[in-house]
């Protein structure tokens, strides 16, 4: 409270600016949380290094109060201070007024990633970056841009949300991608490795892994589709299936919570030589099999919907069905489809249906 006037976060913009919500400062929490114990963690920089880094009391006092805060905490009281902490106030590029490839609207040809764009975070800028750079390569050879989308990526997800305008500086969630169980880790490189090969980011040696790789899994898949078996070979086996009489495949019984890779073995022989991360996609796959189709539906319903282009640049502000807020939004952000649109705040769902018309008129006046 007594020097609280001297910390910087305070002192910008009027006291207004918004620092990162996941990592804010020791300041920040004692400000937004005054009745709580803030917890530090004392972090040996190295093995044989006597220098430890104090972990949660991220500051910009001066450093003259930063001495002061370490030394009341319990066996830091003679503690030296080698670097003292700091705090960076940036600004930021609007992220609405960017192109889905990161390029700026208003000056064709610059494209911008990183915090420049209202994120924050090493993993992000470089998701960035990437597409950034190879975006401005394909401009410059004059071919088709890269654009992942939501259902590609979690950089698809990363990059639509920025796009909608940010009021504090962004950080990357799975809780953010509606279609994380397509999204994993155990199968990006069937996702975009492809991608990666057609834009020559990836070479041939990769893409012969990744054919390997698929034509394995169909192999494997294959397998376990072929054959269907009663109710009671299951049940021989230690598996709670119901005897209805109804044959089931061994692609069926990783429903069953109790059924495991070795069963599957046990039912297809050939599967016990499958390579450990084919084993991961096809258990992973099998036992949300369910889930996984309903979203992979849901991401072709998307998909015809994202697709729909809208004009660009337009001015919608003759579109009577729209609110004056709704024309304000639109004709800042310049939404290139149907789908970026319905995800851009201030967008009402009512208002989809003239946007819907709008696209519709637009791609009969470009098969023109």
């Amino acid at each position: 409270e007594k020097y609280g006037h001297r910390s910087p976060i305070f002192e910008a913009a009027g006291g207004d600016g918004n620092g990162p919500r996941y990592c804010p400062s020791i300041d920040t929490k004692m400000a937004r949380f005054p009745e709580r114990t803030h917890l530090l963690w004392l972090e040996p920089e190295g093995i044989d290094s006597n220098v430890i880094y104090p972990n949660g009391i991220s500051m910009g006092f001066p450093r003259d109060i930063q001495e002061m805060i370490v030394h009341t905490i319990p066996g830091l009281e003679k503690a030296k201070i080698l670097y003292p902490a700091y705090q960076i106030e940036y600004d930021f590029v609007e992220p609405t007024q960017l192109r889905p490839t990161l390029e700026t609207r208003k000056l064709p040809g610059l494209y911008l990633a990183g915090q420049i764009n209202g994120s924050t975070g090493y993993e992000e800028a470089g998701a960035q970056g990437i597409i950034a750079g190879i975006n401005a390569v394909l401009d410059l050879r004059g071919q088709d841009p890269l654009v992942l989308a939501r259902s590609d990526a979690y950089i698809g997800v990363l990059i639509d949300d920025l796009l909608k305008g940010v009021d504090e500086p962004y950080r990357m969630f799975t809780s953010r991608a509606e279609y994380r169980l397509l999204l994993r880790s155990d199968n990006a490189d069937l996702r975009l490795t492809a991608i990666g090969n057609k834009i020559g980011c990836v070479g041939s040696e990769r893409m012969e892994v990744l054919q390997k790789k698929e034509h394995e899994l169909i192999q494997a898949k294959t397998s376990m589709l072929a054959e269907k078996k009663p109710p009671s070979y299951w049940s021989k086996m230690g598996i709670n299936v119901k005897n209805d009489g109804v044959k089931r495949n061994t692609w069926e019984m990783f429903k069953y919570t109790e059924f495991t890779w070795d069963h599957a073995v046990k039912a297809v022989p050939e599967l016990d030589g499958v390579s450990d991360p084919v084993r991961e996609v096809l258990f992973v796959e099998g036992v949300y099999q369910e889930y996984i189709d309903k979203q992979k539906k849901e991401v072709e319903l998307f998909k015809r919907e994202e697709q729909l282009p809208l004009p660009e640049p337009f001015d919608y502000s003759n579109m009577s069905s729209l609110s004056n807020e709704e024309i304000e939004i639109l004709n800042l952000t310049q939404p290139p489809t149907l789908g970026a649109a319905s995800r851009t705040r201030g967008i009402r769902p009512s208002s989809m249906l003239p946007l819907l018309q709008l696209a519709r008129n637009h791609m009969r006046q470009s098969a023109h």
